[in-house]
């Protein structure tokens, strides 16, 4: 290994630490999450994702290209999937940038999802926000409207089982998910089963406020071979374009 190279390598080491630990308070997971496994600051390039339903890469005017979950048409379904699959059974921290459009209306929701069931899967659309019915899943919803189930149309939810009438645990974002970019980032400790997800202003380089703090089991949900990540959306009878600009993920 030349020394641009490993000078490279204990940036992104360290990098991953300091993330690791303002995120779960650990040095454990700061160890652990020290390999970056997934990198797109675009999608201008980098490996190709499984792209299923209305999902599409796209290059709005003026700005490098963004993952387009869904565009504005109702009752669209959109999921793109990784080619890098990760264990469940080790930590890992995941960040984006989300963009959902908002105006009158606007649709159901980006959902961060792990999976075992395959690069092709894709959910329901609407309040099922296209991971509903993928069973072998954990969902973490960024969810901007209220189905009867909900706590308000600004939330997120962790969601097991694919069934979005059902979630682990659920609170009200704090700040809107809809009209702005928002970062989202989550976190997974396997030694205490511990999954966290922080929300923040789509400018920051930090985690920003923790708004869900939950034990789950993911290896149990999905399987504990190399499972699935990647980005789910959905519009329903209202709908709006929803994007993910940027996403990186350290994983052990």
């Amino acid at each position: 290994m030349n020394r641009r190279v490993r000078s490279t390598w204990k940036t992104i080491a360290a990098t991953a630490a300091a993330v690791a630990v303002a995120v779960c308070g650990s040095a454990t997971a700061a160890q652990a999450a020290s390999i970056k496994v997934i990198d797109y600051p675009n999608f201008n390039s980098g490996p190709a994702l499984s792209l299923q339903g209305a999902a599409s890469v796209v290059k709005p005017t003026g700005q490098p290209k963004v993952l387009r979950l869904v565009k504005s048409d109702n009752h669209t379904a959109g999921a793109a999937w990784a080619a890098h699959k990760i264990s469940p059974t080790k930590p890992f921290i995941t960040t984006f940038v989300g963009q959902i459009a908002t105006g009158a209306v606007h649709g159901d929701g980006i959902a961060f999802v792990i999976q075992g069931a395959g690069n092709k899967a894709l959910g329901w659309d609407g309040g099922g926000m296209g991971y509903s019915g993928i069973k072998s899943s954990v969902a973490v919803e960024f969810d901007t409207y209220k189905n009867s189930y909900d706590i308000s149309d600004n939330h997120v939810a962790i969601v097991t089982g694919g069934n979005a009438e059902v979630q682990a645990a659920s609170a009200n974002a704090p700040r809107a998910l809809a009209g702005q970019p928002f970062r989202g980032t989550i976190s997974y400790e396997p030694l205490t089963k511990t999954l966290q997800v922080f929300v923040n202003a789509g400018n920051s380089t930090l985690p920003g406020t923790l708004v869900l703090s939950r034990t789950i089991d993911i290896a149990a949900a999905v399987g504990s071979g190399p499972v699935h990540v990647g980005f789910t959306a959905a519009n329903g009878s209202n709908y709006s374009a929803q994007d993910i600009d940027s996403w990186t993920m350290f994983a052990g």
